[in-house]
């Protein structure tokens, strides 16, 4: 049963009409590797790949279809994590080769270790609010640079475990570090760390695209945590999460969350959040997953250990988090939130009386491709006051094909007494506009008077039903007939019903200034 609503709003949780979705994996290449670690640049899609025994860095343009080496200035080849900024920047941790920089797309590296007196490097972590760049050592602990990798200090004050296996950073700007004995956080930018009711097992991931639960941690032994409030508390989520030797972790906003397992688990993906798991493994021909990453275009990579890449052969769909309608004044505003978004043309909006003949009132483009939330409104102000309406999405890929929304309702309520508003803007030149509310229907009459009491112009004359109104006292008009100076409006409305015929009666002032 839908909830109707007469003043403020409704608010829906709901997901697009699409087929169920189902993951299944293909091999996009670099068999043989031991891919480490994964990255991918958020402002044009180029996916890095970084191994062990072997080239170090690969990279590729094309959605994983073919992939290049990328070396030029790498000295060391054990690549254990890349991080990726908004900018363009790529950071890449290494064991014995310290911390390297690539301000070109990866086609050269700068080794970048001033102040940096231990070279392996298992983790590194961007914190898109500051530009800060951190680096977990084996064995040293954590460095710190806020000069964009120029020069690095120690930032281990509160750390009892110094080899950091991960890092990560949340929305709020939270740093949370993945050691041999849990994990840590520091809500300081690391001038200080406190340990985590995650006090044992290897903190080996972070995922950080949930608005609901902002931290997800997989821990090697111990399996999935996740924490809604910023990771003060940690809560194990394992329910149907078989092995629990979790390596590699990612999500969406929309509740998708992959755990990647050592040794050969393979993949588990929870739809709700991590409140459940189930294999999903079809296609996977390694099991051994080190990373796992999600590009903007909503393919899922996978790196395996000894078998390369995996990628997703269909994208993730369309999330819609929520949908909302408020009633504004006289119009209907309608908001609502994307997760995720695959191919998104845009949203066509449909509106009915009924609930059951829709038409279009308009359409908002969408982002096309998206792993981030979308924010999106449209405003109705084709709507009258005593009427019912409903609203539902129909969103478009760019190829044709379309899924249906849930559907809102709201009803507009009648006004409750009659009312005459002052003009706006007052004074006003060239133009100005005057609104009233009326409860009842009635002949209605809107004059205007000079200072003497002579009525120089009509602007209304006509039955109205009950509703609320407003005409534009025009530029033309003026020009024609008025001059500078003060005048007087009034309203009057009669009611067919009543004796006297006569119920409302208001007078306000306003100026015109040529």
């Amino acid at each position: 049963m839908k909830t109707r609503i007469s003043k403020l709003i409704l608010l829906i949780s709901i997901i697009l009409i699409k087929v169920s979705f189902t993951q299944v994996w293909q091999h996009v290449g670099l068999n043989n590797e031991y891919v480490k670690c994964l990255a991918i640049n958020p402002s044009n899609g180029y996916i890095y790949a970084g191994s062990l025994y072997s080239e170090g860095i690969f990279r590729s343009t094309d959605n994983g279809s073919t992939w290049v080496v990328k070396n030029n200035g790498l000295s060391v080849h054990e690549v254990y994590a890349i991080a990726a900024s908004p900018t363009g920047q790529l950071f890449v941790a290494t064991w014995g080769g310290g911390m390297y920089r690539s301000t070109n797309n990866g086609d050269s590296w700068t080794q970048i270790n001033n102040g940096i007196t231990n070279t392996v490097m298992f983790s590194v972590a961007l914190n898109p609010l500051n530009s800060y760049v951190f680096a977990g050592s084996g064995g040293s602990g954590i460095y710190l640079s806020t000069d964009h990798g120029n020069t690095w200090a120690l930032a281990n004050n509160g750390l009892t475990s110094y080899n950091i296996l991960s890092l990560a950073v949340n929305v709020s700007g939270y740093i949370f570090a993945g050691t041999y004995d849990g994990v840590f956080r520091s809500t300081d930018n690391g001038s200080t760390w406190t340990p985590t009711n995650i006090t044992s097992g290897w903190g080996e991931a972070f995922a950080t695209n949930s608005p609901l639960y902002n931290i997800f941690a997989g821990v090697h032994t111990q399996g999935v945590f996740r924490s809604s409030d910023g990771g003060d508390t940690f809560t194990l989520v394992n329910n149907g999460l078989t092995q629990t030797s979790v390596f590699a972790i990612a999500n969406t906003a929309s509740g998708y969350v992959y755990a990647g397992i050592f040794g050969g688990g393979g993949i588990f993906l929870s739809t709700n959040n991590g409140d459940s798991w189930a294999e999903n493994n079809v296609g996977l021909t390694n099991g051994d997953v080190r990373a796992i990453d999600i590009a903007p275009n909503a393919y899922v990579y996978v790196a395996t250990f000894g078998s390369g890449v995996f990628r997703s052969t269909d994208p993730i769909p369309v999330e819609l988090i929520s949908f909302t309608a408020s009633l504004n004044n006289t119009s209907i505003q309608l908001n609502w939130q994307t997760a995720t978004e695959t191919n998104n043309s845009g949203f066509e909006i449909l509106k009915s009386t009924d609930n059951n003949n829709f038409n279009r009132s308009g359409f908002v483009e969408g982002a096309g491709n998206s792993t981030s939330p979308k924010f999106y409104s449209f405003i109705d102000s084709e709507v009258k006051p005593g009427e019912r309406y409903f609203y539902k999405l129909k969103q478009i890929d760019f190829d044709g094909t379309f899924a249906f929304s849930n559907t809102v309702e709201v009803d507009i309520p009648l006004p409750a007494t009659f009312s005459l508003n002052q003009n706006y803007p007052n004074p006003f030149n060239p133009s100005t506009k005057i609104s009233w509310q009326s409860p009842v229907g009635s002949w209605q009459t809107l004059k205007v008077y000079d200072v003497l009491g002579n009525e120089v112009l009509t602007l209304v004359n006509e039955y109205k039903p009950a509703g609320k109104y407003e005409v534009e006292f025009g530029r033309n008009l003026i020009n024609q007939v008025l001059g500078s100076g003060i005048y007087f409006y009034q309203l009057q409305a009669g009611n067919p019903e009543s004796s006297s015929g006569q119920v409302f009666i208001e007078t306000k002032k306003m100026l015109l200034l040529k």
